[in-house]
């Protein structure tokens, strides 16, 4: 059976928490890890040589939003390959068109209620099998 790793990073705690949740009940072979700092995510992808399959990326957070961490990803030769899932309480298809970066491959609005979460927690493995 196939491990996953899925780093997600989303400013409110809460909303990382209900993901993690719904991934790991519905996924025995997953590995998550979270952030609500976008900029200490980014000083651990410098450094680790653990290399997640996706990220789940929220593109509206108050120190940096989604689409300048995805440009800082550039500098990284490792993180600029790593499959990027936009995760947003707003996500149309220009905020998608208007991210230069072949790795973003899909966008979904942040669900409103729980059972959502499971439902977007199967969309997003499904991205990455």
């Amino acid at each position: 059976m196939k491990k996953y790793f899925i780093v997600i990073v989303d400013d409110d705690p809460d909303d990382c928490e209900i993901l993690a949740t719904a991934l790991k009940e519905g996924f025995d072979n997953m590995q998550l890890l979270t952030f609500t700092n976008p900029e200490l995510f980014l000083e651990y992808i410098k450094l680790t040589s653990e290399i997640p399959n996706i990220i789940v990326l929220d593109m509206y957070m108050p120190k940096l939003n989604g689409l300048e961490v995805i440009e800082k990803m550039k500098d990284n030769p490792v993180a600029n390959n790593i499959p990027i899932v936009i995760l947003s309480s707003i996500t149309t298809i220009s905020t998608l068109e208007s991210v230069e970066n072949p790795n973003v491959i899909k966008s979904f609005v942040k669900p409103v209620s729980l059972m959502e979460y499971s439902v977007l927690a199967d969309k997003i493995v499904q991205t990455i099998q």
